[in-house]
Formats: C-alpha cells, structure tokens, sequence
C-alpha cells in the first residue's frame, strides 16, 4: 500500500541505485548496490537454512529466490511510485508468493 499511496519523487533508495555512477565507488548508489548485495547475502542465508530445517524442497535455489524477492520488493518500489495501479502489485506479490509455496517441503 505504501508504494503507492504517495505523490513524491519515490523510494530514495531505488533512486540512487538508479543513478547508475558505478565508476565512482563513493557515488551514492554504490553505498546502495552494497547494502542490497548484503541483503541478498543475508536473504539467500536465510532461504538455505529453510531448506536445511526442512522448510523448503531440498532442490529449492535458495539464490534464486532471493534474487526474485528482492527485484519485486525493489519493482514494487518504482511501479507503485510510477502511478501503476495497486493491483498490478498485489498480483506480483501473490506470483511471488507463489513461487515460495511451490518450492515448500
């Protein structure tokens, strides 16, 4: 609902990881890119002992779907804020979801 409910500019973040001065390490959206590469470590941790404890198939690509769960959060982002409506985002959430059931124990 957040990602849609204001008029600003956006998400500060998806912004500067979207300013793309990747040859300048101090630029701002490097700062992001290694924050997200952090959560994507951090993420994909948390899915391999899922499959570890039982939670997910064996089989499930724990960097996958940690790889899908963050470019949805960060498209819901930059949809929501782009005017599209709330329901195209409800629908990649339940895909999303989807894709985490299918690959449950």
């Amino acid at each position: 609902r957040h990602a849609w409910a204001g008029t600003d500019g956006g998400c500060l973040f998806t912004q500067t990881m979207a300013r793309g001065d990747r040859d300048d390490p101090s630029a701002p959206d490097a700062t992001a890119r290694a924050y997200t590469g952090r959560l994507r470590k951090a993420l994909t941790a948390a899915l391999r002992r899922a499959v570890a404890d039982g939670q997910l198939r064996p089989e499930a690509d724990a960097a996958g779907l940690a790889d899908a769960i963050l470019t949805l959060a960060f498209g819901v982002a930059v949809v929501g804020r782009g005017g599209m409506p709330g329901s195209m985002i409800d629908h990649a959430v339940n895909a999303a979801l989807s894709l985490i059931d299918a690959e449950q124990a």
